[in-house]
């Protein structure tokens, strides 16, 4: 039963620390427009998750990658990249506000 326990704590505490993993890779000057994406979509997964001081992180750091995704969105090369951030912004007017 202390396995069980010791598992639930490792756990929790990854999942506090999330907010912050998420704000360090997006703020990298060396992350890509690839990578940024993927931490946002890791972003909203926290935002739709259970705990609530980890949404209101969340919430937060989404809000400040509006102007990276509209970046992404009206400048990238890629088409799909563009099309992953122009979703993405409209989730996170949708949900976040």
């Amino acid at each position: 039963m202390s396995d069980d326990k010791e598992v639930q704590k490792v756990l929790r505490n990854a999942l506090a620390g999330m907010p912050a993993t998420i704000e360090s890779g997006l703020s990298s000057p060396r992350t890509n427009a690839i990578d940024r994406l993927r931490w946002v979509g890791l972003a909203i997964k926290v935002f739709h998750g259970p705990d609530v001081e980890n949404k209101s992180k969340a919430a937060r750091i989404l809000k400040a990658t509006v102007p990276v995704l509209e970046k992404i969105r009206d400048e990238h090369q890629s088409e799909r990249l563009r099309s992953a951030a122009a979703k993405y912004l409209e989730q996170i007017a949708r949900e976040v506000g």
